[in-house]
């Protein structure tokens, strides 16, 4: 923990997330938080209030409130995740708050027993499919946005490769439950055939094949167990040098860059297809792991159990996703997914925040 003993400036707008979305509001101030300090000046007064005033909050609670009152912003901002835009609003309840979502949502009893505060101003979330599900949870007017980190990141049009398989690799994790052990083994297993299959079809057909690495993404970098080198000695031991990757690029302008998409059942799987982008799912973890299940997805994940014993049931549906000319992929999109938006640069989000601020 850094130490500073400055007083911290008043500003327009307060980001608790670090600015995950790279948001810029003209004419507008700005600060991001930095839950790695302490602010010595607002320790020592939280110190005194903690001790002498009666508030019914935990000290934390009292030292953040001191610094949220000494910025005093008209917004703050933050990702659903990391829970910090809801205890705001129950610090700050005069203070507008915005929430965004930041990934997919898999299970509606995980956020029931993690969220102690359900309440913000507005919920920007992906779909409808969220909307309904987080309405009967969470306080708040929801927009339907798409996702916010998607569509912060400038869409690549120039073609690059024929096939990009989106990373999902993760050091084994050290646990003790047997079933745990048998899905983490499971999962890199799983990457194991598919990352192998789109090889030997690239080999075979002359095709660019790139991956793009997880340790790539912004929003993964903090919970990765492993570095860049760990991950493309990875796969170069699974296939050789048999594959392109794209070093300090996110994994969104990589895929961007590529005729077909190929993941197990990815969040960011789910955003291509809102980028408008050809992915063929392949969820073998959901036919093990009944909680891991896609809420995107229309069809039954079951059916797709014999392909993986099958490589030749892969190589097959990526030549048949390939081939797909523009309207046929809209058509089996369309069938076999419900629909993710994509809102370039945050129009909506950057509207809303424009009037929040602006607003007497």
């Amino acid at each position: 923990m850094l130490l500073n003993f400055d007083k911290i400036p008043k500003s327009d707008i307060l980001f608790l997330d670090n600015n995950l979305l790279n948001l810029k509001i003209k004419n507008k101030s700005s600060i991001i938080y930095n839950f790695n300090e302490i602010r010595v000046y607002y320790l020592i007064i939280a110190i005194f209030d903690f001790c002498f005033k009666n508030e019914n909050l935990n000290f934390k609670q009292v030292y953040k409130k001191k610094i949220y009152e000494a910025i005093s912003p008209k917004v703050a901002i933050s990702e659903y995740i990391n829970q910090r835009s809801f205890e705001f609003k129950f610090l700050m309840p005069g203070t507008k708050v915005i929430t965004y979502q930041f990934s997919f949502i898999n299970n509606r009893n995980d956020i029931l027993k993690k969220y102690k505060y359900k309440k913000t101003d507005y919920f920007f979330v992906f779909s409808i499919l969220e909307k309904k599900l987080l309405s009967k949870i969470f306080q708040a007017k929801f927009i339907v946005s798409g996702s916010c980190i998607s569509n912060s990141i400038k869409k690549m049009n120039k073609i690059k490769y024929d096939i990009c398989y989106i990373s999902e690799f993760s050091k084994p994790k050290n646990v003790s439950k047997k079933s745990l052990k048998q899905i983490n083994k499971a999962h890199n297993n799983h990457q194991k055939i598919i990352v192998k299959n789109i090889s030997y079809y690239c080999q075979k057909n002359k095709k660019k094949f790139v991956i793009a690495l997880r340790t790539n993404r912004r929003d993964k970098s903090k919970n990765n167990l492993f570095n860049n080198k760990t991950e493309i000695n990875y796969y170069k031991e699974l296939i050789s040098k048999n594959f392109k990757y794209e070093k300090n690029v996110n994994s969104y302008s990589v895929a961007d860059k590529s005729k077909l998409i190929v993941c197990l059942s990815s969040a960011l799987g789910i955003e291509m297809l809102g980028r408008q982008k050809k992915v063929l799912f392949l969820p073998f973890d959901q036919i093990i792991d009944k909680n891991r299940k896609n809420p995107y997805f229309k069809f039954k994940t079951e059916k797709i159990a014999f392909i993986k014993k099958n490589p030749n049931k892969i190589i097959g549906l990526i030549d048949k996703y390939l081939k797909l000319n523009k309207k046929e992929w809209i058509k089996y999109k369309n069938r076999n997914f419900h629909d993710l938006s994509f809102n370039y640069q945050n129009k909506l989000l950057k509207e809303k925040i424009i009037e929040i601020v602006n607003a007497k």
